[in-house]
């Protein structure tokens, strides 16, 4: 596994694997077009006079855990003899996880059916993500900020649900989330925005004064282009680009839960 998308179509895999238990775990614009763009964003968490509730995406956003999943479908192929191409991380990378699923089923030929292979790529990773993926810095900070301000809070994830519930478990997350949704819910991926769609609805919220934070580009894209308020939060794959697209697109760009919240 190389970059986010793919690593939720392996994550899911533990949903068939994994039943919820108990773990330990730690808790190149113009000059003038640049300075624009930066007078449109705010590296400061909105308070309640600007928003009533937040989606949360999970995998980079909240929790600090793609460093766990980086080449992990090269390492199982290659304990069969097959040598992930370094291209197909790119096409990987805004699939939903039944395409990334059948992806690589259908690239190498696997006679495995993508619940299976999931289970096969996922299985190294597994007690790491369990035991001792931690939350992105300032990420209960943010949760407790917001909670204590009435700000409803949800979670949106290309993992499953049950997933993510042991992992925010794990780290202590849990008790701050009104509900969690996934993509299989509502039987596509983050370039559709009927993730964020389903979730507006349970929260009863207006899409102008929801916020959606994610650290995926195009699903910051989406949310955009669907009308909700969006924020970009550095990950590891964090560089100036990123930033500058993010600040052209969306409203928030934070390089830490813990900075924006000063």
């Amino acid at each position: 596994m190389f970059k986010k998308s793919f690593y939720a179509v392996v994550f899911a895999a533990l949903a068939i694997a994994w039943t919820v238990g108990g773990t330990g775990c730690t808790s190149a614009p113009l000059a003038a077009a640049r300075t624009h763009v930066l007078q449109q964003t705010s590296d400061k968490f909105p308070d309640k006079s600007r928003i009533d509730a937040v989606i949360f995406d999970m995998d980079g956003t909240l929790l600090d855990s793609l460093s766990a999943w980086e080449h992990a479908s090269a390492n199982y192929l290659r304990t069969r003899g097959i040598e992930m191409p370094a291209e197909m991380e790119k096409r990987l990378e805004n699939m939903s996880l039944l395409e990334g699923a059948e992806y690589i089923k259908n690239a190498f030929n696997l006679p495995e059916s993508p619940e299976d292979l999931q289970v096969a790529v996922v299985a190294p990773v597994r007690a790491r993500y369990m035991t001792s993926i931690p939350a992105k810095p300032g990420a209960e900070q943010v949760l407790k900020y917001l909670q204590a301000q009435g700000i409803k809070i949800a979670v949106a994830t290309a993992a499953d649900t049950e997933l993510a519930r042991g992992a925010f478990s794990c780290t202590g997350l849990l008790p701050y989330f009104n509900f969690m949704i996934d993509c299989n819910e509502v039987g596509v991926g983050k370039r559709s925005p009927a993730i964020y769609e389903e979730a507006l609805k349970r929260l009863g919220t207006t899409k102008e004064r929801t916020l959606v934070v994610e650290d995926a580009l195009y699903a910051l894209q989406t949310a955009k282009k669907a009308g909700f308020l969006t924020a970009g939060i550095a990950d590891a794959h964090y560089d100036e680009a990123y930033e500058r697209q993010v600040k052209q697109t969306g409203d928030y760009f934070f390089t830490s839960f813990t900075d924006s919240l000063k």
